[in-house]
């Protein structure tokens, strides 16, 4: 069976920075939001390097290494493209695994709505202060991300933006004193959550929404219409690019 045809669409991304200069290879045929996110986890890496690249300097080496997992024990914020990512690779999950999985992530959500804390209680935090607040806090039950199976994470290819973008040059060790132990994030100047977000709300209406990773199964069955909507590729880029970089349209490849 032949390879699907993709378009390649080289292009640059202004950022604080510097620029980045990436090629997506963009599928011919339409997309779902699903397919988006998983297309651009790649280049949120590429925006992150750039970051440490650029801090490595002041803020000294990441830290985080394989066998670290403090930060599964945190509230991962989503966008809907990545809740129905997050869907797909659920279901493609062998049967047993997929069971565990999805017992997790029904406990994880018992946990939450015991702890008060739901999509609008999560979209109703005013402010970064506020939200760190929150997250300490969960941080403080000791209740796993439903991924995380002995160490290791069995969303790694797919883990959303949230998860790439999370890197600190403190000891590894002090993650776990969340609240108390100084933890040095690495500044990140663009979300791509955020920015999937606002993709989402220009396609499918309402107000851009983000939520925790623990309801994105839940999130993703209440929106499957949503989720099966097809566009086109390169619209899609496009107005992912605009989001991203708030500049002009870029032109359609050949």
């Amino acid at each position: 069976m032949p390879e699907p045809l993709k378009n390649r669409f080289t292009f640059e991304l202004g950022t604080p920075e510097g620029t980045l200069r990436a090629n997506l290879a963009i599928p011919a045929e339409p997309m779902r939001l699903s397919d988006l996110s998983r297309l651009v986890m790649p280049l949120d890496d590429q925006i992150v390097a750039l970051g440490v690249k650029k801090h490595l300097p002041t803020l000294g080496t990441v830290s985080c290494k394989k066998g670290c997992d403090s930060c599964c024990y945190q509230l991962v914020p989503i966008s809907p493209p990545e809740a129905f990512m997050i869907h797909d690779l659920v279901a493609a999950m062998p049967e047993a695994q997929q069971e565990e999985v999805l017992t997790r992530v029904v406990d994880a959500e018992a946990a939450l709505e015991s702890f008060g804390l739901d999509e609008a209680a999560f979209a109703e935090m005013s402010n970064d202060n506020e939200l760190r607040k929150l997250l300490i806090a969960w941080h403080r039950q000791g209740i796993a991300c439903p991924f995380l199976e002995n160490g290791a994470c069995a969303a790694y290819t797919s883990r959303p933006s949230g998860c790439r973008e999370y890197l600190v040059t403190s000891p590894a060790e002090n993650c776990t004193k969340l609240g108390e132990a100084v933890v040095r994030r690495l500044p990140v100047s663009i979300r791509m959550s955020l920015a999937l977000s606002r993709v989402a709300a220009r396609l499918l209406g309402g107000e851009p929404t983000i939520f925790p990773l623990t309801l994105a199964i839940a999130w993703a069955e209440a929106h499957e219409e949503e989720g099966q909507r097809r566009f086109d590729g390169f619209m899609l880029v496009n107005m992912l690019l605009e989001e991203l970089s708030g500049g002009k349209p870029a032109d359609k490849p050949s």
